[in-house]
């Protein structure tokens, strides 16, 4: 693993579950994050958080695309919540 620490790991989001009935309870897991980065979540609805997970409650049925900025980086993932 010569040099692997001069590269980071992409930046990714973890949600659990990624789809399912309204009010749908979402665990958010940053991945690819060094210890200590600050985390800001744009979960899609209007609403934000910050931390390195992150738990929101979808209560309308919608598909939400929830972005995480985090170094400077971003990356996002979608939920798609049913009535």
């Amino acid at each position: 693993k010569l040099g692997a620490a001069n590269v980071a790991e992409p930046l990714g989001i973890v949600a659990t579950p990624d789809r399912g009935p309204a009010p749908l309870d979402v665990l958010l897991e940053a991945t690819g994050v060094a210890p200590g980065t600050a985390c800001a979540w744009d979960f899609g609805d209007g609403t934000s958080g910050t931390g390195g997970t992150a738990m929101h409650t979808y209560y309308s049925p919608g598909t939400y695309t929830i972005t995480l900025t985090a170094g400077g980086r971003t990356a996002s993932t979608t939920v798609a919540v049913s009535e």
